[in-house]
């Protein structure tokens, strides 16, 4: 942090800093407000960029394999794949050789997360399915209101073929797309309607 910064000076998103305000405040001396201390029309400006994680307990390790093994480290292969193309775009064969490289990790990582989820949950069907509903409540806020997709307006392109190497069904990366679809078409009504006003 530079000399005489506070760390509200150095969020660069106004709506990063309004929410780090407004938490900063409901919390007090705390490490954290409660849930319930949270008032959503007190926040309603940046209310759509806005989402609550909550930890209870998480005893069971196929939620972690769901939101972090599949939905991060998929998030991750999207991003590595789609920064990939852009060496290649550039002609940069370091920046190609790196991503390729940590593109080849993320998938072995994701690869893992899929065997130990299906083999954890292959005598419970309720428990996987839980965990895959957990996995795409994950993945939806990681579409970023439809920033990643397979369309040529998505930022991040989500690679299939690499999911589906990591073990991912066709039907899990189509609904991964279809989400996308939805969110930015949402984004994108929103936006047109803030304009229009």
């Amino acid at each position: 942090m530079h000399q005489g910064k506070t760390e509200r000076q150095e969020m660069k998103h106004p709506s990063n800093r309004e929410l780090f305000e407004y938490w900063n405040m409901l919390r007090g001396e705390r490490l954290a407000p409660e849930r319930a201390d949270i008032e959503p029309s007190a926040i309603r400006t940046i209310l759509g960029d806005t989402f609550v994680l909550e930890r209870d307990g998480w005893k069971d390790p196929v939620f972690r394999l769901a939101g972090v093994n599949r939905a991060l480290e998929g998030l991750a292969i999207d991003v590595f794949t789609t920064m990939r193309d852009f060496a290649d775009q550039m002609g940069d064969p370091i920046l190609r050789f790196c991503e390729d490289w940590m593109l080849a990790d993320e998938v072995t990582h994701v690869k893992m997360g899929s065997n130990w989820l299906r083999q954890l949950t292959e005598s419970d069907a309720d428990r996987r399915a839980r965990a895959l509903e957990f996995q795409r409540t994950v993945d939806s806020l990681f579409n970023f209101r439809g920033l990643r997709g397979e369309g040529e307006e998505s930022s991040i392109k989500l690679a299939r073929r690499f999911r589906e190497m990591a073990g991912f069904s066709t039907e899990e990366i189509d609904e991964i797309s279809d989400m996308a679809k939805a969110q930015r078409a949402e984004a994108m009504a929103a936006k047109a309607a803030a304009v229009s006003r």
